[in-house]
């Protein structure tokens, strides 16, 4: 099959998947081996930066086009790619990334960097709410199996808590995942989560 024309980074994005660009790319492969052997903290800095500042320049071209008036120009990566380049364990890029390779149907590398996630240091900042983020992400694509085991390691390796965990599954299109959930986590058995499941869609049913 013929690859596309590659002369943005999002078509490339689009044809080879992150964990392969950043090896392949030799802009990426560059700015993950330079940053690999700074300080931890210079790293996540720049990673930072770059995050939010290509964040900031998406926002005000929006702003200008709505305004008829050219913006500064395009990013050549699609946000989130270069910051998780420079710093691998930046949560904010990982969720970013990992959103847009589920978008382009690549479901098992979105989940390889979502579960990423749930093995971070407790002391990530902001890392519960982006957790949170990733799970509301795989609900509202209806990939309610995928949500589940995600937040389920998320609790098993107390990245959130259980009762944050059930709070995000209230919503009455996951009521039964919620189900089955709360019962995995109290010991219950499959059989009987199979019946909290059943239960769930019978609520939805007739609610």
């Amino acid at each position: 099959m013929e690859l596309k024309s590659t002369d943005d980074g999002m078509t490339k994005f689009k044809n080879v998947p992150f964990c392969a660009l950043v090896k392949d790319d030799k802009d990426l492969a560059a700015l993950r081996r330079d940053y690999a052997s700074t300080d931890a903290r210079e790293r996540r800095m720049a990673a930072d930066w770059e995050y939010h500042s290509q964040m900031a320049s998406e926002i005000f071209n929006d702003s200008m086009a709505l305004a008829g008036k050219e913006g500064l120009g395009k990013s050549f990566w699609p946000s989130g790619v270069v910051a998780l380049a420079i710093d691998p364990m930046y949560a904010p890029a990982i969720l970013t990334v990992g959103s847009i390779e589920y978008q382009l149907g690549r479901v098992e590398e979105a989940m390889k960097l979502f579960m990423t996630l749930t093995t971070l240091p407790k002391d990530e900042e902001d890392l519960s709410t982006i957790i949170d983020k990733a799970g509301d992400f795989l609900i509202d694509q209806g990939n309610y199996e995928n949500a589940l085991a995600y937040v389920s390691s998320s609790v098993r390796l107390r990245r959130i808590s259980l009762s944050k965990a059930a709070q995000g599954f209230t919503p009455r299109r996951t009521f039964g995942t919620s189900q089955a959930y709360c019962s995995q986590a109290a010991g219950a058995k499959p059989a009987e989560n199979a019946a909290q499941r059943k239960k769930g869609h019978l609520w939805m049913e007739t609610s």
